[in-house]
Parts: structure tokens; sequence; C-alpha cells
């Protein structure tokens, strides 16, 4: 919230991004009910302070298997290309 602040008050345009989706058990995959509070915080801070939301974890819902690597939380390759088209559109 600090950094969207500080960005903004640089007359910045500010995009904030929801966390990507993990896959469950996996090596270094993240609890659910964290995720979802997270984003839920990020989109909440987003509409509060006028960022533009890139909502990336829904991005990778229809494919979060092709998007999301083997350790169950970096993206793959596909995934990272996937992340650009989600901020371009």
């Amino acid at each position: 919230e600090r950094m969207v602040r500080n960005a903004r008050g640089r007359n910045l345009r500010v995009f904030l991004a929801t966390l990507t989706p993990t896959i469950t058990g996996r090596l270094r995959s993240v609890d659910q009910a964290l995720l979802d509070t997270m984003n839920v915080r990020i989109r909440q801070i987003a509409a509060a302070e006028g960022a533009v939301l890139v909502d990336l974890h829904q991005a990778f819902q229809p494919a979060v298997f092709t998007w999301v690597g083997s350790d169950g939380i970096h993206p793959t390759e596909s995934g990272y290309v996937r992340i650009a088209e989600t901020f371009l559109a």
C-alpha cells in the first residue's frame, strides 16, 4: 500500500497484480486460504488507491497446470507469456 501511494505521489500510473495460483501439494505451493486473503487485499488496495488491477490469478485459471511449473509456484515459460499478455491487455 505504501509503495502504491509513493508511486502515485510521484504522478506515476500504478499497475498492481494479484498473485498467481499455486498447485496444491507441490514442493513450493502456498496455502490457498492465504493466497485468497492476499489477493483480496491486493484488490482492495488497487480500488482504494486508483491503481490498475492486473488479475493474474484469474488469468491463470483456465490452465493452471500449463502456466505453473512443477514446483507448484513459479510460472512456466508459457506462464510468463501469459503474464505479459495479461499486463498488455
